[in-house]
């Protein structure tokens, strides 16, 4: 396997931040030979319709997105908040590979969360997610996910540490410049988050959304959540070439958008 792997969008990523099992997705026959096809043809037609502002990557991972804004839309500020180390480190190697500057994205060890404070963080590589969440319980989801057991408490787990978590609506007042767009991948916290952020979205403080969801009872509860403050421009739970659902939407005040295919 080379050292980088190429996607037709001319982006190159370190092949060890992929693995093999996603370099055969993206390279299998008749596979198409980015990421994730779909949400990356929604996301470039939000970049298309963005008016400069900032880009909020939500759970970065090697920093994928971060990069396809900045190669793709200089004139957006970009932030990424992640918090697993070898993932940050990635990021750094990712943007000198793509030729952008260091600072070309600002790089985060926080976590989005339902709260300011700290959270206890599940490292899992591509899957890491955060704990606790809403009530201060863990949903079904994490504890099949991580191997919990139903009474396990997450705090306690050798795999967990606490790590710096700003909220939602901290973060795009700390740091936002509108207009906003917010893509979120945070590995089934996505549905305590957006419950959290319920100002975030009646007072449009976000123009464009595109939410990563996992498992089908999350995303309808996430759905369900955004559609009496946005307009949902894509609700699907089963897309091709990627193992989530999504989720598109924008601000009443933002302009409908298409994907670019």
């Amino acid at each position: 396997m080379s050292n980088l792997h190429q996607f037709d969008n001319r982006m190159r990523i370190r092949a060890q931040d992929l693995g093999a099992g996603r370099i055969s997705r993206y390279t299998a026959p008749g596979a198409i030979n980015l990421h994730e096809p779909v949400e990356e043809s929604w996301f470039l037609a939000v970049l298309q319709n963005l008016g400069g502002g900032v880009f909020f990557d939500v759970g970065a991972a090697v920093g994928y997105y971060s990069i396809l804004c900045g190669l793709t839309r200089s004139d957006v500020e970009v932030h990424a908040f992640e918090l697993l180390e070898d993932h940050r480190a990635a990021i750094v190697e990712n943007l000198a590979i793509n030729n952008l500057a260091a600072d070309r994205v600002t790089i985060h060890e926080k976590a989005i969360a339902t709260k300011d404070g700290e959270i206890s963080f599940m490292a899992k590589s591509y899957g890491s997610s955060i704990f606790p969440l809403g009530d201060g319980g863990h949903s079904d989801y994490f504890s099949n996910y991580f191997g919990l057991g139903d009474n396990a408490a997450p705090d306690n787990s050798a795999n967990a540490r606490q790590m710096p978590a700003i909220s939602l609506e901290h973060a795009i007042k700390t740091y936002g410049t509108s207009p906003i767009f917010i893509k979120m991948d945070v590995q089934g916290a996505e549905a305590d988050l957006i419950k959290s952020a319920e100002s975030v979205l009646s007072d449009n403080l976000v123009d464009y959304w595109i939410i990563g969801t996992h498992t089908e009872d999350i995303h309808l509860q996430v759905a369900a959540l955004m559609a009496p403050h946005v307009c949902i421009e894509l609700n699907e739970f089963d897309v091709a070439q990627q193992p989530d659902g999504l989720i598109v939407a924008r601000s009443p005040n933002a302009s409908s958008v298409t994907p670019i295919r």
